[in-house]
């Protein structure tokens, strides 16, 4: 969110669940100016943003360990720990505890890992799903869903083309 209400980063900051904010979090006060503390000010995650460039399409720039950047990135500075890096050893995105600030756009790689790491630290369980395949839970069941032209197995399951599978949960 360009401009972050204080009273919705009062609340994020005291959840405590895992919060990603993204890219761009609290760049602008609410008249559209460039905020003093520079963004993101973030009680308790040390970071500022002191640079942001557009990136070209034919120029992603790789992460370590897998994705990349592309399109935006910012160039953040604090003492807040960098979860993820680029290549080059630039902090891409930082954390204290269960807060984290994003200061790029990731390619679907990058978002990928970046989320599974998340969510296996949020303790959720995850099921990585193909293209195509989404799964919706409800209390007594739980449907499947194939939007591909083609067949998946998922889970000890195979969901047909274009199909739905019910099951009881």
């Amino acid at each position: 969110m360009m401009f972050l209400p204080e009273d919705l980063k009062a609340a994020l900051t005291a959840s405590e669940a895992i919060v990603v904010f993204g890219p761009r979090t609290g760049a602008r006060t609410g008249s559209m100016a460039i905020p003093v503390p520079l963004p993101p000010a973030i009680p308790g995650l040390d970071v500022t943003v002191t640079r942001a460039e557009s990136l070209r399409p034919d120029m992603p720039e790789p992460l370590d360990g897998g994705g990349a950047l592309v399109g935006y990135r910012e160039d953040l500075e604090g003492r807040a720990e960098a979860r993820l890096r680029t290549e080059r050893g630039a902090p891409v995105m930082v954390s204290n505890g269960r807060l984290n600030y994003l200061g790029a756009w990731l390619d679907q790689p990058g978002f990928k890992r970046l989320f599974a790491e998340l969510g296996v630290a949020a303790g959720l369980d995850l099921l990585d799903l193909p293209e195509g395949v989404r799964v919706r839970e409800t209390g007594a069941e739980r449907f499947w869903f194939n939007t591909d032209t083609q067949a998946h197995e998922v889970a000890g399951r195979r969901l047909n083309a274009v199909s739905v599978l019910r099951e009881p949960r």
